[in-house]
C-alpha cells in the first residue's frame, strides 16, 4: 500500500471514530402543523447534526413558543429536553457526533453551540455546499458519502483534542455517568480543575451535569426496553440514591414526571 493510500485509509478509519451512529429514515406527518402532537426531544449528550428534505421542524424550550429551524441544523448539547413538532412527508438524516469531534470537523468546540437548532450557513458559509449536497441525495448511501467526503477534507487541517479527553468521555459513555471525577482525574494526572474547564469546553456541558444527562438518559432508555421494570429498580440501576433522586432530577430535565411522561408517549426517542 502506497503512503497516500496508507494516509487515506487512516483518515478514513479517523473518520469513522467522530461518529457515534446515524439514522435516515422516512417521516409522515400532518402537514398543518397546529395538527401535529408536540413532542419531547430527551438529551443523549451528543452532537447531533439534521438535514430534512421535505420535512419541517418546529422546535422551543419548555414554556416557549415553537420556532421553525432551518433544512440543516446543529442540535447542541442541552440541560433540558426541548419540544418538537414535525410537519410534512419526507426524509430525515441525522449524524450523532461525539461531542468533541464536532471542533475537530467544523472548528468550533462544542460549548459554542446553542441549545437549540443552529443553521450550517450560519457557523460558516463553507458548509452551504456540504447541506445542499445531502439535501438532493438519492438514499442513505449518497448521503453518508457526501458527509464523509467533507469530513475528510476537514480532518486534513489537523485540529486537536488532548486524548485524556476521549479517555475519561468513553468512561462517562460506558459507565452511563456513574463516574468519580477526582478519581479519573487522578488516574490522567491533570488537576480537576482544569479537566472540568476542558471538558466543558469540548463536549459542551460541566462533567457533574454531563454524568446527570447520561444518567437520567439511561433510566429513559431502561424504560423503554423493559417497561415491565419499577421505577424503583430503574432508579437503581441507573446510580440514583433512591426513587426519590430520580424522579427529581427527571422533573428537572423534563419538567415532569417519569408517570406523567411516559404515558404520553409523544417524545423523539432513536435508540442509542
Amino acid at each position: 500500500m502506497t503512503s497516500d493510500h496508507q494516509n487515506n485509509a487512516a483518515l478514513a478509519d479517523s473518520v469513522q471514530a467522530l461518529i457515534h451512529s446515524w439514522d435516515y429514515f422516512k417521516l409522515d406527518y400532518p402537514q398543518v402543523v397546529e395538527k401535529v402532537p408536540e413532542q419531547y426531544f430527551v438529551p443523549n449528550g451528543l452532537i447531533e447534526l439534521i438535514f430534512l428534505q421535505d420535512l419541517e421542524v418546529y422546535e422551543g424550550a419548555y414554556g416557549q413558543g415553537l420556532q421553525k429551524l432551518p433544512s440543516a441544523f446543529v442540535w447542541g448539547q442541552t440541560k433540558h429536553g426541548n419540544r418538537v413538532s414535525i410537519k410534512g412527508s419526507g426524509h430525515w438524516f441525522e449524524i450523532k457526533l461525539y461531542p468533541w469531534a464536532f471542533e475537530l470537523l467544523f472548528g468550533h468546540p462544542a460549548e459554542s453551540l446553542p441549545a437549540t437548532g443552529t443553521s450550517f450557513v450560519a457557523l460558516s458559509k463553507e458548509f452551504e455546499r456540504l447541506t445542499e449536497q445531502i439535501r438532493l441525495a438519492k438514499n442513505a448511501a449518497e448521503a453518508i458519502a457526501n458527509f464523509e467526503d467533507f469530513a475528510l477534507q476537514q480532518l486534513e487541517y489537523n485540529r486537536f483534542i488532548q486524548p485524556f479527553l476521549i479517555y475519561s468521555f468513553e468512561q462517562f459513555l460506558h459507565k452511563n455517568g456513574q463516574v468519580k471525577i477526582s478519581s479519573l482525574c487522578q488516574k490522567m494526572n491533570v488537576s480537576r480543575q482544569y479537566f472540568s474547564h476542558y471538558f466543558k469546553e469540548k463536549v459542551g456541558l460541566s462533567p457533574k451535569y454531563y454524568s446527570r444527562i447520561l444518567r437520567l438518559r439511561h433510566a429513559v432508555d431502561t424504560t423503554y426496553k423493559a417497561p415491565d421494570k419499577s421505577q424503583t429498580e430503574i432508579a437503581l440501576d441507573a446510580g440514583y440514591y433512591d426513587q426519590a433522586h430520580y424522579i427529581n432530577d427527571f422533573r428537572a430535565i423534563l419538567h415532569q414526571s417519569p408517570q406523567s411522561f411516559f404515558q404520553q408517549k409523544q417524545f423523539i426517542y432513536w435508540d442509542l
